[in-house]
């Protein structure tokens, strides 16, 4: 399967007491699907990927294979800050039915350019599944430079994909591609439309809760018709910004945003979570509903 495109990375629900909210996930996924994305990605940053256990992991990855049914590619995320740890996760996500991995790099202890290489390609060889080189140095404090990730891509075909997270990502983006590589827009896709105009990436991976929107601007973005994209990206882009405060901000404005549209009952997040300030929540909420009566527009 190709990974490029829009793909969302799936928010994590949770009942009141924390459980995992199987049913609230299913209905995320179908939404998603129903609004035409590429692929679906598990275990990002935005999964809350920090708060989950090995048993958390493997039952949502369950939920997550059974429900796309082989629709689009499953990207699942499997970094650990040991080698075989991360390895043995890759190899199950394989076993369950992946199509890709996401991989942060080992960020515990400072890696050298050695542990790095070996990381990914160990990775790559558990798997046997394309591997996403999930470049953030903002959360991990770990650079990745060109040189290196070229070199891996050179060592491993299947190391072929970037997400690059540390916007601006044009000339990195420029010299991965240049080299054969599969680059993907992170950061929120709040840096997109700029990523678009310079035509540096094969895709994105936004929040799940309007994919309708997302999609949208992915296919005008590959119908080469700017004016229309813009037009759209502007008006999400107050919301864009505004979750993009903090990781926590992120999470919670995606729930925020299912729950206002029915598809899971509540925003829980597992502790530690610091909540949005509950002076900015009106301008959020009038954000995120100015979001949602956009998905009007584009179903």
């Amino acid at each position: 399967m190709t990974i490029q495109g829009c793909l969302p990375v799936l928010a994590t629900p949770y009942d009141e007491e924390g459980s995992i909210d199987h049913g609230g996930l299913a209905r995320i996924i179908e939404l998603n699907l129903a609004s035409g994305v590429d692929g679906l990605t598990c275990f990002g940053l935005a999964s809350e990927l920090y708060k989950l256990d090995d048993s958390d992991r493997l039952s949502i990855l369950r939920t997550v294979v059974t429900t796309v049914e082989g629709q689009v590619p499953v990207i699942v995320g499997c970094e650990h800050s040991g080698t075989l740890v991360a390895a043995r996760r890759c190899q199950q996500a394989a076993r369950e039915g992946a199509d890709a991995i996401m991989l942060l790099p080992p960020s515990f202890t400072p890696p050298s350019s050695e542990s790095l290489i070996d990381y990914f390609l160990a990775c790559a060889e558990s798997a046997d599944l394309p591997i996403i080189i999930q470049d953030a140095p903002a959360w991990t404090g770990v650079q990745l430079p060109a040189d290196l990730i070229i070199h891996m891509h050179k060592s491993d075909s299947r190391v072929g994909i970037v997400k690059l997270e540390s916007p601006p990502i044009a000339a990195k983006a420029q010299e991965l591609t240049g080299a054969g590589l599969t680059v993907i827009s992170g950061f929120g896709a709040v840096h997109l439309r700029e990523d678009v105009e310079l035509g540096v990436i094969d895709g994105f991976m936004p929040g799940c809760s309007i994919p309708e929107v997302m999609v949208d601007l992915w296919r005008l973005a590959c119908a080469g018709r700017q004016e229309e994209f813009n037009s759209m990206f502007d008006r999400l882009l107050p919301l864009l910004i505004a979750e993009l405060t903090d990781l926590d901000t992120f999470i919670e404005v995606q729930k925020l945003s299912l729950a206002a549209r029915g598809v899971i009952e509540g925003t829980t997040s597992r502790q530690p979570h610091k909540p949005i300030d509950p002076a900015r929540m009106k301008y959020i909420d009038d954000r995120i509903r100015n979001a949602l009566a956009m998905t009007k527009d584009v179903m």
